[in-house]
Formats: structure tokens, sequence, C-alpha cells
């Protein structure tokens, strides 16, 4: 499978396009949406490439981890998931619960379990992240959505 145009959407609306580099708050230096691969400080890129090359290579990353999972899921569930792992890294989603779930093929189990993940580490505490609640909901929604 491949991730669709939902996917894209909700990772370039949940992280947002920077075509300068900054720090993230987790201290990384990152640009486009999300890209964090080779960045440094005072990089710059065009438009084009945070939409393009960057993305789509972010992009196949994710959708490497979710299709070598062997999931019997559908477009949407996919999508979720893609969107997910780019938050989060395959090494996260395939140790949640949220995989554990998905792997029993227990789907509303698996649904309920994305907003879990809305907590971020802010100045030493962890924290519900408005940002998170909203892109989590938006998982949620898409995943529940049938084919």
């Amino acid at each position: 499978m491949k991730a669709s145009a939902q996917a894209l959407k909700i990772i370039m609306e949940s992280e947002g396009k920077y075509l300068k580099a900054y720090k993230c708050p987790a201290g990384k230096w990152t640009i486009g949406y999300g890209h964090t691969k080779n960045v440094f400080g005072g990089m710059t890129i065009s438009e084009q490439e945070a939409a393009g090359s960057l993305l789509d290579e972010d992009v196949a990353e994710c959708e490497i981890c979710l299709n070598s999972s062997n999931l019997n899921i559908n477009q949407n569930q996919y999508d979720a998931c893609i969107d997910f792992i780019f938050n989060f890294g395959c090494r996260t989603f395939r140790g949640s619960t949220l995989f554990r779930y998905l792997n029993a093929g227990q789907m509303a189990k698996a649904a309920m379990e994305f907003n879990r993940w809305v907590y971020g580490n802010v100045n030493g505490k962890m924290v519900k992240l408005p940002g998170l609640i909203t892109r989590r909901q938006k998982e949620t929604d898409l995943f529940n959505t049938p084919c």
C-alpha cells in the first residue's frame, strides 16, 4: 500500500511548513514538514522541496515500516498509521499497544489507542499538547472511516 492524499494532508497540517531550519521542542534541527535527516542551522529549502522530495522521503520510510508489518488494514487505517509513524517513528509504533491490537485484528481497541499519544515533554514535565490532541483525533476519525 501507499499513503494517500489523506495521510499527506494530516501530516502537512500537523507538522506545518518551515522553509528555514529550526530546532523542534526535542532539540532536533527540522525543516519542511517535519524533516530532520541531514538538517543543519541556517539551512533553507524551497516550497517544492518541502512538499516534494523531503516529504516523499519521510513518508516512504513510514510506508516501509507499515508495509513490512503485514497488518490486515484498509486504506484509511493505513493512512492513520502512516501519520502516527511519521510523528513517532517505526520503533515506537511497533512497540505500542496500538500495534499489538492491529496485529490481533482488534480494530475498535486499536482506534482507541491513538488518543493516548497526546503527551509531550515541556520543561521536564509530561503534559497534554493541544497540537497532538488535534492530530490524534484526525487519525482516529480517519481510522474509523469506512472505505
